[in-house]
């Protein structure tokens, strides 16, 4: 008990002391404990605010490398342009108001997973490739680049070697085949063409007998049955341009038999106007036009061409190219990719 009351007796005076008369009335040993106490406070509240800067510098550091990965490449910041193919249904189609389809689709998931803003450019087919690389066009001079206008392309574009010389391409998010089409109605054969027909249907695709049989008529010959009845020197064959239905066709008939179009409509438009015979088409638009809008007309074979579709992006987007193949990645596992094939291309095989 006089102990704690000596104790009591002491604190007070000290307390008593440091109000009165400051740190200087304490003794030299006293000053000396107390100064310690608060520099030491000081320097801990320093270190704990130092530590606390550091780890907000560091999270802000780290977001910014993420964010500049690659919104470094694009375009606009925080906005993803996707150049996209302006009538190529089921792929894409509607108008720039109104933009649907397979394409459009994965353009909107990826932009989503990848925290931007989409921003569509519809284009012709046609020249999609040469305007996501900035080709200057044949009348203007090399130092005529134009500027860019996409970030990206998603246009049912098949990954080929030649494509890949202009431009570069994401992982496979798509496989697809092609289809040959005429039209179901049409003059019967004769019978020498319906004799060699009933030979020939167990030749292996693209073998063609050297002695097809046509009508004599200028335009559109009978309806084929398959393409062993073509001859390669008189079957006019439309594609799109720039598609890799030309490949297809070059194996059907002779090359300058082959006629370009801008679009699938018009080359489905020119079989019915008898400019052509018949038409390679990707198999997907090929079965939606013809359910949709050209049901005068029939596939009459199926080519597998097993192509992969890989979404375009310039050569100097390393950064895009990881990010879009990382996001693809992460669609493909979780089944939206499968989802949205379903939705909008079907069964098509």
């Amino acid at each position: 008990m006089k102990h704690d009351q000596q104790h009591r007796h002491i604190s007070a005076t000290v307390s008593g002391s440091l109000s009165q008369n400051g740190v200087q009335a304490l003794t030299a040993p006293q000053r000396y404990r107390v100064l310690r106490t608060v520099a030491f406070a000081v320097l801990l509240c320093a270190a704990l605010v130092a530590c606390a800067l550091m780890s907000g510098c560091a999270q802000s550091d780290q977001g910014k490398e993420q964010t500049h990965a690659y919104e470094s490449e694009l375009m606009d910041k925080g906005t993803l342009k996707v150049l996209v193919s302006s009538e190529y249904p089921p792929f894409s189609d509607g108008g720039a108001e109104a933009m649907w389809g397979y394409d459009i689709a994965v353009a909107e998931e990826l932009a989503n997973r990848l925290g931007l803003a989409l921003q569509l450019v519809p284009i012709s087919r046609d020249t999609i490739i040469e305007t996501l690389a900035c080709e200057p066009s044949a009348t203007a001079s090399e130092e005529e680049k134009p500027d860019p206008e996409g970030d990206i392309a998603l246009a049912a574009l098949a990954i080929t070697g030649e494509r890949d010389e202009k431009v570069d391409f994401s992982s496979c998010y798509y496989v697809g085949n092609q289809a040959v089409i005429t039209m179901k109605e049409a003059e019967q054969p004769s019978s020498a063409s319906s004799a060699r027909v009933s030979t020939d249907t167990a030749l292996p695709r693209f073998v063609k007998p050297s002695t097809a049989q046509t009508t004599g008529k200028e335009k559109a010959p009978v309806t084929f049955e398959n393409t062993a009845e073509f001859d390669p020197e008189t079957t006019r064959i439309a594609v799109v341009k720039g598609s890799t239905c030309m490949q297809t066709a070059r194996e059907l008939t002779n090359e300058k038999l082959i006629i370009e179009y801008s679009t699938a409509r018009k080359c489905l438009q020119a079989l019915k106007a008898k400019e052509v015979q018949a038409v390679v088409l990707d198999l997907p638009v090929t079965e939606y036009l013809i359910d949709h809008e050209f049901s005068d007309m029939r596939i009459i074979e199926r080519i597998m061409t097993g192509e992969a579709y890989g979404v375009a992006l310039p050569t100097e987007s390393i950064n895009l190219k990881d990010a879009v193949n990382e996001a693809l990645a992460a669609m493909e596992e979780d089944g939206a990719l499968t989802r949205l094939q379903e939705e909008y291309i079907g069964n098509s095989y």
